[in-house]
């Protein structure tokens, strides 16, 4: 992959530079897809491809801080090659007037342990809350030390990498942070009790989905449905600005009901057409605990024409339960309509094993966080390989989230987890999107089920190439 770079400023132990991958569209999912010779520039936002010119192209500005100059500018380059940006990169002892010039996007800490002077106190006072990724030669054993300090000081952790970094989870974490910006996720405020209730009494907040794959077979076996707050200028409003706000003023029934019922209608619609798909729903232990939402729910499945089945519930872990034996009766209930039920985020909230056994769940989702890289972390490893076997002898089927790349699918599918998913595999989308990135699945789900040989990415390339 090539990278076409321009520098703006250089002086003494600084270096400004700004970056575009020179890749074609079919070989890359990087956020700058192509540039052409005109100076425009096909790029991916939201799931759309979108041309523009350079100048008007998004443009996140980075700032690189290791020991040297020196090892600043490899990395620099080596996030050049997967990422369109405007770079500096800056020594540490260099880092504090660069910091006192400029506002960044992001700031990439190469072996923080080592710095000296360390840089964080100098964010934390004047840029906190930046985002921030660490490299660090030693990731297996300092990712702790590193997110804990970065935490302490107030800053958003990314994501903690090795060094060397494989390629794919280098751009697979670097796409995720630019869609997260684009859609606010980082750095939005919290939204009002009033906004959140107008914008449902509207219509704006509605379902997108994303896929859910058997590993086994890599077959489609369904999708999340995930809420997201699309303003009428096509702005994306992150649930984390929203979700909690609803919880904490109970408004979270209001919401829950609204997005199940428009997952029910587009069931019935899909499922008319012959795709009989399950979606999953996550729903609060508020609402798991309120009077009336079982019967609710039946009646709206019953109205729509769809069998319990096509429903998963995911009962999240955010809220400790009020009224656990109201909880376990609605939840005995939901299953004896022959709704799936799911424990969400598995490991991360409130749950305790002995509540997993005594409540009806037919499926356990691990969290991401001990998904995502989990091959390379040997912590991760050991809680995803005992979640996968709590799981499968609760007799549960067992589904990881997190796949961002090659490497976390084929490590999931080796521990044994039943279903994937992930950016890897699909990116939450709109329901209109959903049939044509179906028709796209079937033709490259062959590579997910054997290891890829050389002959098999050569295949595929191919494929690709004449596709496009």
């Amino acid at each position: 992959m090539f990278a076409t770079v321009t520098k703006t400023q250089s002086k003494a132990g600084i270096d400004h530079t700004s970056a575009v991958p020179r890749t074609p569209f079919f070989l890359t999912t990087s956020k700058c897809v192509t540039r052409f010779e005109s100076g425009l520039i096909l790029y991916a936002a939201h799931g759309e491809l979108k041309l523009t010119s350079m100048a008007a192209a998004p443009q996140t500005h980075i700032l690189i801080i290791a020991d040297t100059a020196v090892i600043a500018k490899r990395i620099r380059r080596l996030l050049e090659r997967v990422h369109s940006a405007s770079y500096t990169s800056v020594a540490a002892d260099k880092a504090k007037e660069v910091i006192l010039a400029s506002d960044f996007h992001l700031v990439v800490l190469v072996d923080l342990l080592s710095h000296n002077p360390n840089p964080l106190s100098l964010l934390f006072n004047i840029q906190k809350h930046i985002n921030v990724i660490a490299f660090d030669s030693l990731a297996e054993a300092n990712a702790r030390q590193v997110a804990s300090q970065i935490s302490n000081a107030q800053l958003n952790l990314v994501s903690v990498l090795p060094l060397p970094c494989p390629n794919a989870r280098l751009q697979s974490v670097m796409e995720r942070m630019t869609d997260d910006l684009q859609a606010g996720k980082l750095g939005q405020t919290p939204r009002s009790v009033g906004e959140i209730e107008a914008a449902i009494a509207q219509g704006l907040i509605i379902p997108w989905y994303q896929p859910k794959i058997s590993t086994l077979t890599a077959e489609l076996t369904g999708f999340e449905a995930l809420a997201r707050w699309q303003e009428a200028n096509g702005d994306i409003i992150h649930p984390s600005t929203f979700i909690t706000v609803a919880e904490n003023h109970s408004i979270i029934h209001i919401l829950t009901r609204q997005i199940l019922t428009d997952v029910i209608t587009q069931l019935r619609d899909w499922w008319v057409d012959g795709h009989e798909w399950q979606i999953s729903v996550n729903a609060s232990v508020d609402d798991l605990e309120s009077d009336d939402f079982v019967t609710w729910l039946g009646d709206s499945i019953e109205r729509a024409g769809i069998p319990g089945s096509a429903l998963i519930i995911e009962v999240t872990e955010s809220r400790v339960s009020k009224n656990f034996a109201v909880l376990l009766y609605n939840l005995t209930q939901l299953k004896k309509m022959g709704i799936g039920l799911a424990i969400d985020d598995f490991g991360t909230g409130y749950a305790s094993l002995q509540q997993l056994n005594r409540m009806p769940f037919t499926e356990l989702k691990i969290d991401q966080s001990f998904v995502t890289g989990a091959h390379l972390d040997k912590d991760k490893r050991v809680i995803l390989e005992n979640s996968v076997s709590i799981g499968h002898g609760l007799g549960l089927e067992v589904v990881a989230e997190g796949i961002e790349t090659g490497e976390d699918w084929w490590h999931v599918r080796k521990c044994g987890v039943d279903i994937g998913q992930g950016w890897f595999i699909g990116r939450p989308m709109a329901a209109s999107s959903v049939l044509n990135w179906v028709k796209d699945w079937e033709t490259r789900a062959e590579y997910f089920v054997d290891p890829p040989t050389l002959t098999s990415q050569l295949k595929r390339w191919l494929s690709s190439w004449i596709r496009h």
